[in-house]
């Protein structure tokens, strides 16, 4: 028998929520499908519109393996990528221009490097959610401190 991942209601929530995100935006739809499909491993899950709550589902009876976090990390990339994406999009608005979708892919990819270079790598599956919900909310894990910051550093 597997043992069963302990996910409270709260992050369950959050992590429902930030892959319809990721899902729904152009520039981030391939990424999180790809990392989505990792975590699958042989699951057939075409329907991106059924995988925020099946993700929960199958992150409970995953066991803590390299290939599990791995695909966590990139989700975490990927959620770090457009929080920061949104971000600089709504800040160009704001000065009445618009972020252009080409600018928007290209930043994602930017963005997502830089978590990917800068994070700390989890310890284990729920370390690695724990990572996934605070890089949707910008935050980097760094390796010197363990302690989550986003962008500005605070």
């Amino acid at each position: 028998m597997k043992e069963v991942n302990y996910i409270d209601s709260k992050r369950a929530q959050a992590i429902r929520k930030e892959v319809r995100r990721l899902l729904s935006r152009d520039y981030s739809r391939a990424a999180t499908v790809s990392a989505l499909n990792a975590i699958a491993v042989g699951a057939d899950f075409d329907a991106e519109a059924v995988w925020p709550g099946q993700l929960v589902d199958r992150l409970r009876i995953v066991t803590d393996t390299p290939d599990y976090v791995d695909a966590l990390c990139e989700l975490a990339a990927c959620a770090y990528a457009e929080n920061r994406v949104e971000f600089q999009r709504k800040k160009i608005e704001r000065k009445g221009y618009k972020l252009s979708d080409t600018g928007a892919a290209n930043l994602f990819v930017e963005k997502s490097r830089e978590y990917k270079a800068e994070s700390r790598y989890p310890e284990g599956l729920l370390e690695a959610i724990d990572f996934f919900i605070d890089a949707a909310r910008g935050r980097i894990w760094r390796p010197a401190t363990g302690f989550g910051f986003n962008s500005t550093g605070w």
